[in-house]
């Protein structure tokens, strides 16, 4: 036994029990809230998945992750991840990307939540990481606003693309911890094949959005 697991056992990602091994507990794994297909919804984006849906236990871990200071968790919701693209078949892309927060959220909380998941997920598939998104406007919680409308105006423009030369033809995954309307992912997407992206697919761990396909 690692000495910080005898004074820190692990927990699982959900549920908090005590676990022997891994990061989710056989009880959690087997009744989640899980999707199966993947789904559309997300403008400007080809094709998007999620493992999970945003409730429950599932909706208390990611508060946890994002607010809680569970880094930890983007292992278990990597993995995850990483199972859904392969079901869904959605292996065909080249590098790995994802929705930042502005630097003052960072500075604050002390990690972008969809960066580590991206770059966990790089580790588990090997495909290569890069950061081709930067948050120039410190906008308000997503969470806060009411309505699809006015979610898409909280984003419209908040997003830049860094290195365009890069970018060109590239199929890119964006990862996001949670889709819930899609206005966020979609701003990313539309950033991103602006400045010369061919397309871009959509990972996140959650989503309460988005018509699966049939």
């Amino acid at each position: 036994m690692i000495l910080r697991d005898f004074f820190f056992p692990p927990k699982c990602v959900f549920c908090e029990r005590m676990l022997e091994k891994g990061l989710i507990c056989p009880e959690c794994e087997r009744t989640l809230p899980y999707n199966q297909k993947p789904f559309k919804g997300v403008e400007f984006a080809e094709l998007c998945t999620a493992p999970l849906k945003y409730e429950g236990r599932v909706r208390e871990s990611v508060l946890r992750y994002k607010f809680g200071k569970k880094q930890s968790y983007s292992a278990q919701y990597a993995a995850m991840i990483a199972e859904a693209l392969k079901r869904d078949r959605m292996e065909n892309y080249d590098e790995i990307c994802w929705v930042p927060v502005h630097a003052l959220r960072k500075l604050k909380r002390g990690y972008d939540q969809a960066e580590l998941i991206a770059r966990e997920l790089a580790e588990i598939t090997g495909k290569p990481c890069r950061r081709y998104l930067v948050k120039t406007k410190n906008t308000g919680r997503q969470s806060r606003i009411k309505g699809a409308a006015a979610r898409r105006a909280n984003v419209t423009g908040a997003y830049r693309a860094a290195h365009k030369g890069e970018l060109r033809a590239k199929r890119l995954l964006l990862v996001d911890d949670i889709i819930t309307t899609g206005a966020t992912a979609s701003e990313c997407a539309k950033t991103l094949l602006a400045a010369g992206a061919d397309r871009v697919y959509c990972a996140a761990v959650a989503t309460a959005h988005g018509k699966q396909e049939g």
